[in-house]
């Protein structure tokens, strides 16, 4: 009987292996280019954002603190997306996202073959198709994954290829693409310490090839702490992530990795977020806790010391997916952690090395026997990889719409509060279209507080649920629990405070009002909206003094605020200070350009300053 080997290589036709990993991705990602909408940060990072939209907004995002997070290549790709495709065509920035991943993928395959490590096609298709990849091409805010690891894939592929021909040039565009991939996220910050388990692997682990690594290890140690200062000052600043010590985070650090590759062996109920799990607080359970972390250690020492047996390999493989974790284990804060210990989009840099891992081990099977067992394992193969394209094809139909991910989470999580919290807020923004999506709010948020009665985000947002219904008594109850729940904040509380103050005045007490307002200024000193309405309080009662010292302190916290300007132009021309009134309407005019009363402020205090002054009148004197 003829038996026909099933190629999946062909060497005449380098072109064809690229093109196929293209056309699966395009097609299991399709529901996204052609269906999908913008969702959650998306809106923070790329739609909304001031610096994408401002002319000058390459120098804000390069050279300023302004933005949470310092991954500047990734918003200067959102600040031409924004002008390619606007906020109309969301499709496209989808598109640019599953063809970084496409390319990736292509890299990887590209990088296998120069290592001469087996199944490279395999290994890149698994990688294309792998559900748990899924996420990171699917949302948009994550470009900055895709983005990153596709550039450190090349910078590896350039890598490899100078340390088999030594030609320098290779080595400097190597080093180039790995800043430039660090720029656009540091989520491969440990991409130095898998270049020495791949020279170990190659056995060329020597002192002069060590001393190449440096410049790599220098620049991940720069841009790290960039990304730390950030997520520390600007992403988290006060907000609360986890409390617990160095030994907690080791121990829950192990089963972090293991969770991770469980989800890489069977990726199975995969969805954006993961409910808490017991071993997230694994310290309380004493030694055994760290188990977990023993284990990863003994197997790693296992694999090196089988390695003349068994090959280098496994040691290699196994080291980089442990080390392109180590960022995301828990060691420090990010602020995705507050939502879940772990995340798909996480594991996303080191599945490269889980995919290599996988198709080398297909082909050493296919390869132990006749051709009809080679052809059976291919076939098997192929059926997986049709399996997980499936897979993935319906979680990028999950990802066409927010409300899709959020139900989704639900279905996985019934108790997720943080779904709830999201569909919560999508039903407050519907409400001018549909007054009865109040309702939905409620429900939502009432959830959230039940679930997480130490969130001050909660009751905010229950609170302002109660307000649009017109319960207003349960509104105020809502607040002052917030106020009072450990996790958020000031500035959150100061907000509630604000609105305590609000509902005060409106039921008529002025002075319980000015109380809350003086509270939220003590709470969060630079809250321009608490000191706006102190300002406005103060000057209700006739304290002229007091009030121009709390509107300048709003106009001080917030540079981009008009209305505490315009209000001491008009407290300045109450006075009789015209020229400080002009000083002040020309300041609000600065900070918001399009502000029309600040414009027709302006106009009308030049006019009174143009107008002649009044005719002097000789007093009257009488005639002898």
């Amino acid at each position: 009987m003829l038996m026909l080997k099933l190629q999946l290589e062909d060497p005449r036709r380098p072109w064809l292996p690229p093109l196929v990993i293209l056309i699966v991705t395009l097609l299991a990602f399709s529901p996204l280019i052609f269906g999908g909408q913008f969702f959650w940060d998306d809106y923070d990072l790329a739609i909304s954002n001031p610096a994408i939209h401002a002319s000058n907004g390459l120098y804000t995002i390069w050279f300023t603190r302004a933005l949470p997070d310092y991954f500047p290549l990734t918003s200067s790709l959102f600040w031409i997306e924004w002008r390619v495709f606007g906020p109309g065509v969301p499709g496209g920035y989808h598109l640019v996202n599953v063809l970084l991943h496409a390319g990736t993928a292509i890299l990887l395959w590209r990088v296998l073959r120069a290592l001469r490590i087996p199944g490279a096609l395999l290994a890149a298709l698994l990688f294309a198709l792998h559900p748990v990849n899924a996420e990171s091409p699917a949302w948009i805010a994550e470009g900055k994954n895709t983005l990153c690891l596709c550039l450190a894939m090349a910078s590896l592929l350039l890598w490899v290829r100078s340390e088999r021909s030594g030609r320098w040039p290779l080595y400097v565009g190597s080093l180039v693409l790995f800043v430039l991939a660090l720029l656009a996220k540091t989520a491969v910050v440990m991409l130095p310490v898998a270049l020495l388990a791949i020279l170990w692997y190659r056995r060329r682990l020597t002192v002069p090839a060590f001393l190449r690594t440096l410049p790599y290890f220098l620049m991940s140690l720069a841009l790290g702490l960039v990304t730390m200062w950030f997520q520390a000052h600007n992403s988290i600043a006060d907000t609360q992530i986890r409390t617990d010590g160095f030994a907690s985070r080791l121990a829950t650090a192990g089963w972090i990795v293991w969770w991770h590759l469980g989800k890489a062996i069977f990726p199975v109920n995969i969805t954006f977020a993961y409910p808490t799990a017991w071993w997230e607080n694994a310290a309380r359970f004493g030694a055994i806790a760290f188990v977990p972390d023993i284990l990863i250690v003994l197997v790693i020492a296992a694999l090196v010391v089988l390695s003349r047996r068994i090959g280098r390999g496994w040691a290699a493989a196994l080291i980089i997916y442990v080390v392109m974790l180590l960022p995301t284990l828990g060691f420090i804060d990010i602020y995705f952690m507050r939502y879940s210990l772990v995340s798909n989009h996480w594991q996303y840099p080191a599945m490269p090395a889980f995919c290599a891992t996988v198709g080398a081990v297909v082909v050493w099977l296919a390869r132990h026997g006749s051709v009809r067992r080679w052809n059976a394992v291919m076939a098997a193969a192929l059926g997986v990889l049709a399996l997980l394209a499936i897979d993935t094809g319906t979680i990028a139909e999950v990802y066409t719409t927010p409300a899709g991910v959020w139900n989704d989470l639900l279905a996985h999580d019934p108790n997720s509060w943080l779904a709830h919290a999201r569909l919560g807020t999508m039903a407050m923004d519907r409400l001018q279209d549909d007054p009865t999506a109040v309702g939905e709010a409620v429900e939502n948020w009432q959830k959230v507080v039940v679930e997480r009665p130490d969130l001050v985000a909660g009751f905010t947002n229950l609170g302002n649920a109660y307000i649009a219904m017109g319960r207003f008594k349960e509104a105020e109850e809502m607040y002052k629990r917030g106020v009072a729940a450990p996790t958020g904040t000031a500035q959150e509380r100061g907000i509630l405070y604000v609105d305590i103050g609000a509902l005060r005045g409106k039921a008529g007490d002025p002075a319980g009002a000015e109380q809350a307002f003086e509270k939220a200024v003590e709470v969060d000193p630079h809250l321009a909206a608490g000191w706006l309405r102190v300002g406005f309080m103060r000057a209700q009662r006739g304290d002229e003094e007091g009030a121009r010292e709390a509107l300048e302190n709003a106009a001080d916290v917030d540079p981009t605020f008009a209305q505490p300007r315009m209000d001491l132009a008009q407290l300045e021309l109450r006075t009789g200070h015209l020229q400080a009134a002009r000083h002040w309407a020309r300041e609000a005019v600065t900070a918001e350009p399009d502000n029309q009363q600040a414009q027709e402020m302006v106009a009308q205090l030049d006019r009174l300053a143009e107008a002649p002054a009044p005719a002097a009148t000789e007093p009257a004197t009488s005639r002898p």
